[in-house]
């Protein structure tokens, strides 16, 4: 050990520890009052002065206070051992700040190659490698907002997850999060549905690329989302309510098909002289989302509805009180322009109203029930209701309006 002038020492530019300021206060302090110092880790720089391994802070305090040196052990040790020693030494104190240490396990793994090799030489685990190198991938927004709200709202493990996203839809998920307060739980769960609505508009690209027939045969609209029916079967953008769906392979429109099926059904029966029944309109889909999922998705729809009323009419809350040793229900019903209630995670009810009784109100209702299917295994619940006011097309059918009706239902819940 030596002592070494202040003014000889530099800091290194790879040391991921972060010290909080009441800490570094604290350790400034110490040493202003004569306390005991650890000496500085150093290595002897090309041509001239130190750079340091490990004791930055102790540095920085040493550099405010003026001192004129600062006792330091040298080490003779080439970059990637001093990344190494300065490492070990300070991963057990401090604060790491995570891209930092990413960055210093990404400039190490070019050398060491494999991860796993990266873990046994730093002394740690290989899923913690993979981790912070993972979070790398995170826009630069999300590493900025990680840096300046609260620590612990936005942990490595959240990055992690919002890191399997494109780039360009991190920023709304990690913002999401922030505001919310999102456990890590959560934010995989808003990471994975993230992904399936851009793995849909994927398909549904590449369904469109492959088609001879890109828009709407009836409006001459672009596709908009598939429908209920799944591809190649889509919804046109349209304008208001009026939206429809036709095949991309066949170019065939839903109307269409449904007098195809049934020409080839009065084809294959005999005559029998009597009128052939309607067919039964439908009046549910499969959906990919458990209703405990779709209730959290529908209270931020409440929560954003809130914001924007002006004035309560309609407003129902309900729960158990306890009374002596007894457990109560209640009802409470306040004012306010739309209802919604849901319970447990076996179903889901949702209903609602904007306006009155005018051209322009319209109302939503919901109930899916929880379901799992073999032959289905991205459908997670059976979703029935309807979105008034819809429009009537002239000539069609109850079938063809119970179509249009879950459509337009089912597009409401993608667009949560």
């Amino acid at each position: 050990m030596q002592e070494v002038p202040v003014r000889m020492l530099e800091p290194n530019p790879w040391n991921p520890n972060r010290m909080p300021e009441d800490l570094y206060q604290a350790l400034k302090a110490h040493m202003e009052k004569g306390g005991k110092v650890d000496p500085l880790i150093v290595m002897p720089k090309p041509v001239y002065g130190y750079l340091i391994v490990d004791g930055e802070h102790r540095w920085r305090a040493a550099t405010e206070l003026r001192w004129e040196t600062i006792p330091c052990e040298v080490m003779a040790l080439t970059e990637d051992e001093a990344k190494r020693e300065g490492y070990q030494r300070n991963k057990f104190r401090g604060t790491m700040d995570v891209y930092r240490e990413a960055e210093l396990f990404a400039s190490l793994l070019e050398k060491l190659g494999t991860q796993q090799s990266l873990a046994e030489y730093l002394e740690v685990s290989q899923p913690l490698v993979a981790s912070r190198l993972s979070i790398l991938k995170t826009h630069d927004k999300v590493k900025q907002l990680y840096s300046t709200i609260p620590r612990g709202i936005i942990t490595p493990s959240h990055l992690e997850a919002i890191a399997a996203l494109p780039k360009e839809r991190q920023v709304e998920v990690a913002s999401e999060v922030a505001e919310q307060g999102l456990s890590v739980q959560a934010t995989e769960r808003r990471v994975q549905q993230e992904k399936r609505v851009l793995e849909r508009k994927e398909n549904l690209k590449k369904a469109v690329e492959a088609s001879e027939h890109k828009t709407c045969p009836e409006c001459g609209a672009e596709p908009e989302i598939a429908s209920f029916q799944g591809l190649p079967w889509v919804h046109c953008k349209g304008k208001d309510w009026q939206k429809h769906e036709w095949n991309l392979e066949t170019g065939q429109t839903e109307k269409q098909y449904r007098e195809a099926e049934r020409r080839k059904a009065r084809e294959a029966k005999p005559e029998t002289g009597e009128p052939e029944k309607p067919k039964e309109p439908p009046r549910s889909f499969r959906y990919t989302v458990t209703p405990e999922e779709m209730g959290k998705k529908l209270t931020k729809r409440v929560m954003e509805m809130m914001r924007d009323v002006a004035e309560i009419q309609t407003f129902r809350i309900t729960g158990s009180i306890k009374v002596g040793e007894k457990t109560q229900e209640v009802t409470i019903d306040l004012v306010a322009p739309h209802k919604a209630q849901w319970s447990g995670t076996e179903n889901l009810s949702y209903s609602e109203r904007v306006g009155g009784w005018q051209e322009e109100s319209r109302s939503v209702t919901v109930f899916a029930e929880a379901k799992e299917y073999k032959i289905y295994p991205d459908a997670k619940c059976l979703v029935n209701g309807d979105i008034q006011p819809l429009e009537a097309v002239k000539g069609e059918d109850s079938y063809g309006r119970g179509v249009r009706m879950l459509a337009a239902l089912r597009r409401f819940l993608d667009e949560l």
